[in-house]
């Protein structure tokens, strides 16, 4: 393992990031001292893969909203799970190769796991969203043989056609946009909210704030709630083995991007 790792996290408008704090507790536990994590908030990326490029001064970084698929073109090789999402968000830099891969897989399992305990898994779920999160959500339930439905604007089936039936006979909802986070505060995906009942887990990836409007209407009617703190933490902790020297070597089954 290296001595001092530089790492960051890639993104637009990321002062509410709780990641910088979630390595530093890795750094210290490892006994990582002088090593870094930084926000890298820009207005566009191909200027920082540039520096990347030039300066060969990163180790690796992830990579949040609204880049997790912006980035894929600037990267030498994805891993099959980033393939499969069709999003990236943690990057590897090593010996002039750029690789990026998937945590956020493994994130919302451990999350979901972690909700049910030693319940059974629900039946179905709802997605709501089809942004790069919304993908990882997918292929995760897909791995954990969860069947799932994406509701958004404009891709599969609209707010505007989900019923309340369907709302109401669907045990799982995930909210994986950014209505109601610290960038967009007090909003929240269109639903037919009196829907909800006790027994139904919403899972909302946002974890600043705490609660989100949507986890609010969740709680006043009956239902069991969730932020994405545990998937922040458990994706950090997935990321991590990628950055340190005994798993950040490319894996031979990535695919190059062409």
């Amino acid at each position: 393992m290296k001595s001092v790792y530089r790492l960051g996290l890639l993104g637009r408008d990321i002062g509410y990031s709780r990641s910088p704090e979630l390595f530093a507790e890795i750094f210290r536990r490892e006994g990582l001292e002088g090593s870094t994590y930084r926000l890298i908030d820009r207005s566009e990326v191909s200027p920082f893969f540039t520096e990347v490029r030039r300066t060969a001064h990163w180790d690796g970084f992830n990579v949040t909203t609204p880049y997790k698929t912006a980035v894929i073109p600037y990267l030498d090789r994805l891993d099959p799970l980033s393939t499969a999402v069709g999003a990236v968000n943690c990057v590897t830099c090593r010996e002039g190769i750029l690789t990026g891969y998937n945590t956020d897989v493994e994130g919302f399992a451990a999350s979901l796991r972690e909700e049910i305990g030693e319940g059974t898994l629900p039946g179905c779920a709802l997605i709501l969203g089809s942004g790069g999160a919304s993908r990882a959500v997918r292929v995760a339930l897909e791995q954990l043989g969860i069947p799932s439905e994406m509701v958004s604007r404009s891709r599969g089936l609209t707010y505007e056609e989900l019923t309340p039936e369907q709302l109401a006979r669907t045990p799982l909802i995930v909210h994986a946009t950014p209505l109601g986070s610290a960038k967009y505060p007090g909003a929240k995906p269109p639903l037919p909210y009196n829907a909800l009942h006790a027994g139904q887990l919403l899972i909302d990836l946002t974890y600043e704030p705490e609660v989100t409007p949507f986890l609010k209407e969740g709680l006043a009617h009956g239902c069991r709630t969730a932020n994405g703190l545990t998937m922040l933490r458990a994706q950090a902790e997935a990321a991590w083995h990628h950055f340190r020297d005994k798993r950040i070597s490319e894996p031979s089954s990535s695919s190059k991007v062409s």
